[in-house]
């Protein structure tokens, strides 16, 4: 439920307020990308299991204790046989960033409708349709807390309308007592060194890389490039490194997205980069079905993608573009 990306705010300028009750609202918290909150809650929240379905049971439910940028996670996982196994795992976000969109991409293709008002988890909370432009569809539905600007409670929309996936808050606390958790019981650390770095410090080190000529989606543009230092290691570094040995790996992320949806392209790569070549591309054999990857022949050079909003072969059809 709390992003893992430092959230920015943003003010909206023009936003026809359906419901005169809503019309007080500190509308600044509505975007999607501004619902942090506060740092110390205590909440218990359920997820859908449709992409990951548990036999008899309809959703998942969390016991969230967060403390900055430590979260702890506790789930109880009710099998159909009648038994119940209860797992921890605690989060540290310490050092984790990336870029946000401005609001312009986000306005240029979507829509913010208020359209209500709804009492949740005692709390209350405006209902926020997020509408896509260019389809007039429904994209995801909002409820935002009036008070802290949390998301209460959260559903996703296929093209068709229908309901793909939810979340939902059903107990929260922001004044916790952490007392009797343990904070360092199984702790995975998404902390990794990422430099932020310019377009044009990315074609210094990739400069055959045609960035302007990238068939990304309709909507969407790059946002934010990085390189990244440390910390944080690629499965694509095992394809260089078994035609490379030895040979040293940078990595660069390039980050793109419509002001809602983010992907994210990883190149990695050997080696002093040439330019004003024609490379050839070797398609990889990936696992899972969604992840898409292409060897550059000749640059030593590994580019790869994963989104849940493109198909595999519109992946690597984007890839492909990016080489000459």
């Amino acid at each position: 439920m709390k992003r893992s990306c430092k959230l920015l705010l943003v003010f909206l300028v023009v936003l026809v307020v359906a419901v005169p009750a809503a019309a007080s609202l500190n509308l600044e918290t509505l975007l999607p990308f501004t619902g942090r909150g506060p740092d110390t809650y205590f909440m218990v929240y359920q997820v859908s299991v449709s992409d990951y379905p548990v036999e008899g049971q309809e959703y998942l439910e969390y016991r969230v204790y967060s403390r900055g940028d430590t979260i702890a996670y506790l789930t109880t996982i009710q099998l159909h046989d009648g038994t119940a196994h209860e797992y921890q795992f605690t989060m540290d976000l310490s050092g984790v960033s990336g870029p946000e969109p401005e609001p312009e991409l986000f306005f240029t293709n979507y829509e913010l409708r208020v359209v209500g008002l709804e009492e949740i988890a005692g709390r209350q909370a405006a209902v926020v349709d997020l509408v896509h432009k260019l389809t007039n569809q429904k994209v995801v539905t909002y409820a935002v807390d009036l008070e802290t600007s949390m998301t209460l409670r959260r559903v996703e929309y296929d093209s068709l309308g229908q309901v793909v996936r939810w979340e939902r808050v059903v107990e929260i606390d922001f004044q916790p007592d952490f007392s009797e958790l343990d904070f360092t019981k199984n702790v995975l650390s998404l902390e990794g060194k990422y430099k932020e770095v310019s377009k044009e410090e990315v074609l210094q080190l990739l400069p055959w890389l045609q960035l302007d000529e990238a068939a990304l989606p309709p909507g969407f543009a790059f946002i934010g490039y990085a390189l990244v230092e440390g910390g944080v290691e690629f499965l694509e570094e095992n394809v260089l490194r078994s035609r490379y040995p030895g040979s040293p790996v940078d990595k660069v992320l390039l980050w793109f997205s419509d002001g809602l949806k983010h992907g994210q392209i990883r190149a990695v790569f050997v080696g002093q980069q040439l330019s004003g070549f024609s490379y050839p591309v070797t398609v990889l054999d990936t696992s899972p079905a969604d992840y898409s990857a292409i060897q550059v022949e000749g640059a030593g050079t590994v580019l790869s993608l994963s989104t849940d909003f493109m198909t595999a072969e519109e992946q690597l059809d984007l890839l492909k573009t990016l080489v000459p």
